[in-house]
C-alpha cells in the first residue's frame, strides 16, 4: 500500500502543493475520472473516499465496522487526507516549510 511510503518528489504519484488539476489527463493517458473511479472501487481507499467526498467529519473508530487495518490507517491519517477533483491525495509537510501531495494508490 503505497500510503506507507514518503513521496521522493519524482514519483509519477507525486505532486507539488499548489499545482491544480483539471479534468483533463494529469498523468499521461489517465484520465482524472479514472483515477477517481479505480480509487472508489478500491476496498481500502474507497471508503474513506467516499465518507470525504460526502463531506463527512473523521468517524469514530467504533463506527467504522470491519474496516481492514489499511483502511483504519487512512482513517487515522484523516487531518492529512485532501480529496481533489474526486482523486484522494495524502499532504506531506517537508522541510523548509514546504509540502508535497500524493495520491493514493
Amino acid at each position: 500500500l503505497s500510503s506507507y511510503r514518503r513521496p521522493c518528489g519524482l514519483c509519477i504519484n507525486s505532486a507539488k502543493v499548489g499545482s491544480t488539476l483539471n479534468q483533463e489527463s494529469w498523468i499521461e493517458g489517465v484520465p482524472v475520472a479514472d483515477i477517481s473511479s479505480a480509487q472508489l472501487s478500491d476496498s481500502v481507499i474507497g471508503p474513506v473516499l467516499a465518507d470525504k467526498l460526502a463531506g463527512v467529519q473523521r468517524p469514530e473508530k467504533s463506527a467504522l465496522g470491519n474496516a481492514s487495518r489499511h483502511t483504519l490507517q487512512l482513517y487515522r491519517d484523516w487531518d492529512l487526507l485532501e480529496e481533489e477533483v474526486g482523486v484522494l491525495y495524502r499532504r506531506w509537510h517537508l522541510d523548509a516549510g514546504l509540502s508535497r501531495k500524493q495520491w493514493s494508490s
